[in-house]
């Protein structure tokens, strides 16, 4: 009998492999769903989709809408401002422009002089060079850097320097497992070797923020945003690869951040106040080193991707506290309305903070679906996208409903108006496809019988009756300071920690002139990302930057239902997801106008 050789074996197997699998069910379905996502399907179904809503007469008559409101406003001097058709020549003039701008110039005189001269001849420099010469024989690094386009330098010698370094930190952390649990030398050998890296490339040290921000305490997160300035600076005085850049909204932050230090150290409750400011003022410079840092589009990518993904484990986490039951709070809902409603908060301790999160969130994850190039791509971003959408809906948060129908509808209006009949259609169909709690949840939102709508009430009319008389003072920062005053203004006796309104909270803590600085940041950010909206021809880069409107535009109208920079790590995503907003203007720009 003649034996088959192993070809021949192969051959069988794989056969019988190919025969199972195109009987399988499962990879039927798997087959199926990975050639619903091929572009011509999609293409082909868009371009009927158009034809139809061309022909529709409601979707002619929204246009017609559109279209006479453009022309009523084509010559507004406020709208030339928001889009960014003013001239930068003007703007550059502005006598706060320069005033900002001249340490950076000032900074790159004094770089690559005598303090980088002082650091290239000291023990440090000898020492970061010989451990990256160690770390560049590590494939993982080299793949890595490779992925993110950081260079690394040319490959050099191994001596014995770098060597004697290794067996010192192994013996150091064999000697420390000692005498400590082997955890806590875990995550100290983790956190040096996190630092070194940082030291050497700070843009990592940005997107740990980006991804370690939901998962660890405020101070925690300051802390690492701290480092990552301070290695940024040095950075800045030692390495020519590195340059201060400051853009239009970058320079409003500063202002900014002027106006709350000077407010902490005014305020009616300065002990509190101050501490208060100087975290905050911290958190917001991430705005700042986002855009100097992320400054070529492998880090960008990096970045987003990292910023979803993150987004993505607090889903999980979201969905382990509604499957497990371990949520719900009596003081979150109104047990008379809607009994024992489990809203999930995943990591944020508060389900319309992690809504607020959600809010930056979901946009970008979707957007990506159409931006990313692979199947497996746009399949891990809709799954993200499903998680996170589900994971809103478990909040019970009737001002996010409201927000991301407000960020889909901005969206549609930037991208595709003829979306506008689908997401109509879609809305209709909401009472059939959604759960019974999350529509008479958001139903709610104009009863003002539930105890939340009530209670938001009062307190706003109280911050305004406050307003009437310190709109120009202002009274400071955090719970201490809005309380000393608060209680003489209250109505029902109806206590209250802020005011429940981003805007209103804003104005009552830094007067008026805080409030105008703040609009004035959000309108130089809408009038970047407005001003390569309307000069791009990528569709991909139009895409990605009416996202970003969006979700901005989302997060600020829950911001009138709730005070979304109460807790401190959104308020550092936010400065951070404006941060890479910017940054894609800034790296489009440079990559594709000049």
């Amino acid at each position: 009998m003649d034996i088959p050789v192993a070809s021949e074996v192969i051959g069988m197997e794989a056969g019988g492999l190919k025969s199972i699998l195109r009987h399988s069910l499962f990879f039927r379905i798997f087959f199926f769903i990975m050639g619903i996502f091929r572009t011509k399907f999609w293409l082909n179904l868009w371009e009927k989709t158009k034809e139809l809503m061309d022909h529709s007469l409601f979707f002619r008559a929204i246009d017609a809408i559109f279209t006479f409101i453009q022309r009523l406003f084509r010559s507004s001097i406020t709208l030339k401002l928001f889009t960014g058709h003013i001239s930068e020549e003007v703007y550059n003039a502005s006598l706060a422009v320069r005033i900002i701008r001249k340490p950076l110039q000032i900074l790159a005189k004094v770089q690559g002089t005598w303090f980088k001269t002082a650091y290239d001849n000291s023990g440090l420099a000898k020492l970061m060079v010989n451990l990256g010469i160690m770390a560049q024989g590590s494939m993982i690094v080299q793949a890595l850097f490779k992925y993110l386009g950081i260079p690394l330098g040319k490959p050099q010698k191994l001596t014995w320097f770098p060597l004697v370094l290794l067996f010192l930190a192994v013996a150091a952390v064999g000697a420390a497992t000692l005498v400590l649990p082997v955890q806590y030398v875990a995550i100290g050998a983790v956190g040096i070797v996190g630092a070194l890296v940082i030291f050497s490339y700070p843009e990592l040290g940005i997107i740990a923020v980006a991804a370690s921000t939901p998962f660890l305490a405020t101070m925690a997160v300051a802390a690492l945003l701290g480092f990552v300035a301070l290695c940024f600076f040095f950075k800045l005085m030692t390495d020519l690869r590195y340059a201060p850049h400051i853009d239009s909204t970058g320079i409003m932050v500063v202002v900014f951040v002027g106006i709350n230090l000077f407010y902490g150290f005014t305020s009616l409750h300065p002990s509190s106040s101050t501490r208060i400011a100087l975290l905050t003022s911290l958190l917001m410079l991430g705005y700042l080193l986002t855009t100097a840092l992320i400054n070529t589009k492998r880090l960008l990518n990096a970045t987003i991707f990292t910023f979803c993904t993150a987004a993505a484990f607090t889903g999980v986490v979201g969905l382990y506290q509604y499957i497990s039951g371990h949520v719900g709070v009596a003081a979150w809902r109104d047990a008379e309305l809607f009994g024992d409603l489990n809203r999930v908060y995943s990591t944020f301790a508060n389900p319309n903070v992690f809504g607020a999160y959600l809010l930056m969130a979901i946009p970008i994850c979707l957007v990506m679906v159409h931006v990313s190039e692979s199947v497996l791509q746009k399949l891990y971003f809709v799954s993200i996208s499903l998680l996170l959408i589900l994971n809103l809906g478990l909040t019970y948060s009737r001002g996010c409903y409201l927000a991301l129908i407000a960020g889909f509808i901005v969206y549609i209006l930037f991208m595709e108006k003829r979306l506008i009949t689908l997401l109509t259609a879609g809305i209709v169909a909401l009472p059939f496809v959604v759960p019974v709690t999350m529509l008479e949840r958001f139903l709610s939102i104009a009863n003002l019988e539930d105890s939340s709508t009530a209670y938001r009430i009062f307190i706003w009319r109280a911050t305004i009756r406050m307003l009437n008389d310190f709109w120009i003072s202002g009274l400071g920062q955090g719970i201490e300071a809005y309380n000393v005053i608060y209680p003489y203004y209250m109505f029902s006796n109806v206590s209250a920690p802020h005011s429940h309104n981003l805007f209103l909270q804003v104005f009552i803590e830094l007067g008026i002139f805080g409030l105008i600085v703040f609009l004035l940041m959000l309108l130089a950010f809408f009038r970047a990302i407005l001003s390569l909206f309307y000069k791009s021809n990528n569709r991909k880069t139009k895409s990605l930057l009416a996202a970003f409107f969006a979700a901005t535009v989302a997060f600020l109208i829950q911001g009138i239902f709730d005070h979304v920079f109460y807790n401190h790590r959104v308020l550092l995503t936010f400065f951070i997801f404006m941060g890479i907003g910017s940054a894609i203007v800034n790296i489009r720009l440079k990559e594709d106008f000049q």
